[in-house]
């Protein structure tokens, strides 16, 4: 045994069990019916991303779309319309048929399941996959747990650290009336960003100079400035009178307010203009558009600038039960609320005119 391995100084091997092994990622992916893929958090905010969606672009055949300064849409093998959940449960926003993944920070994930497959039990709706989050409940703990996490990320062409701060406190008891658990937790993140997009018009073929050339007959840039706060907070309650009942009661909410403005510029090139001094680059025996000017020209020019203050507020609540009536059979009940508030400015000045 070990104290024998001591006293005969060999060496001696000690193996470490992991908390809810049988809630590994591994485990998952193989007891599920469904095409299935899973991020499980071994401890609390070791993820080196800030929120779910960007957690997500980890994960085999999903994709993320980046937009005003972080990952915003998702498509699962190239195809769009995902139905997201939270704990298995539908939840809209006013500006959204589901869950904003950017909404849930990482600091609240348990795990994370990814269905590329339907199952009969699931909701329906998503045509490429299911997404659903699981945050921590209590009863995922052994006794008191409190944790703290605080980053801060710095955008170079923004120019700006912001910071993410990320708090959780759970215990559970075991008292006269069964085991109870209470669990808490607050995120607040900022994120300062600048984006910048530059685009050619469509391929077009045309003649100057008495010879055929290929190129863009426009283009365009767009830069984005943003400022945007977001406060997450969840809460979530259990009772385990004995071994074959267990009640619940759990809640999430989000409150968001982001600031941003776009300046565009659009333009079009005067390439059919015989009078237009143009210069070709030629690969592969075809001549590419290097270069044209003409100060007499009046093509139509178009700049725009939008300021974008939005704010948003959503939660949800749900409180349920769920009964092991024989060793086969379980019963569950569940009630939920969603309650989601938009609003947004939008002014826009628009500026269309002719320029040499």
């Amino acid at each position: 045994d070990q104290y024998a391995n001591q006293a005969s100084g060999a060496n001696v091997v000690v193996v470490s069990g992991q908390r809810q092994a049988a809630q590994s990622a591994q485990t998952i992916k193989k007891n599920a019916e469904q095409v299935l893929d899973s991020i499980v958090a071994d401890d609390i905010g070791k993820f080196p991303d800030k929120n779910v969606a960007e957690l997500l672009g980890r994960i085999t055949g999903v994709q993320i779309l980046h937009n005003n300064g972080e990952a915003s849409s998702i498509v699962i093998r190239g195809l769009g319309g995902v139905t997201t959940l939270i704990n298995g449960r539908e939840m809209f926003t006013a500006a959204s048929r589901s869950l904003v993944m950017s909404d849930v920070p990482v600091s609240m994930l348990q795990r994370v399941d990814v269905y590329k497959s339907q199952g009969a039990d699931m909701v329906e709706g998503g045509t490429s996959g299911v997404i659903d989050v699981r945050t921590f409940r209590p009863f995922d703990f052994k006794g008191e747990q409190v944790a703290v996490n605080a980053r801060a990320e710095h955008r170079d062409k923004a120019g700006k650290t912001d910071p993410q701060i990320g708090g959780l406190w759970s215990n559970r008891w075991k008292t006269s009336i069964g085991d109870v658990g209470l669990l808490g937790g607050l995120s607040y993140q900022r994120g300062r960003y600048f984006d910048e997009a530059a685009w050619a018009g469509q391929p077009a073929t045309y003649q100057a100079n008495g010879q055929t050339v290929q190129g863009a007959d426009g283009n365009g840039r767009v830069m984005t400035t943003g400022d945007r706060k977001r406060l997450a907070a969840n809460f979530s309650a259990q009772w385990r009178p004995n071994r074959e009942m267990q009640f619940y009661a759990e809640g999430f909410g989000t409150k968001i307010d982001h600031d941003s403005q776009s300046i565009f510029f659009v333009g079009g090139l005067p390439v059919y203009n015989p009078a237009s001094t143009i210069t070709t680059v030629t690969e592969n025996g075809k001549n590419y558009l290097s270069s044209v000017s003409n100060p007499s020209d009046t093509s139509l020019v178009l700049s725009s600038t939008q300021a974008r203050r939005d704010w948003s507020k959503g939660s949800q609540l749900a409180v349920g039960g769920i009964l092991d009536a024989t060793p086969t059979i379980r019963l569950s009940s569940e009630l939920v609320r969603t309650v989601s508030t938009y609003r947004q400015e939008n002014p826009i000045v628009d500026s269309i005119y002719t320029a040499p």
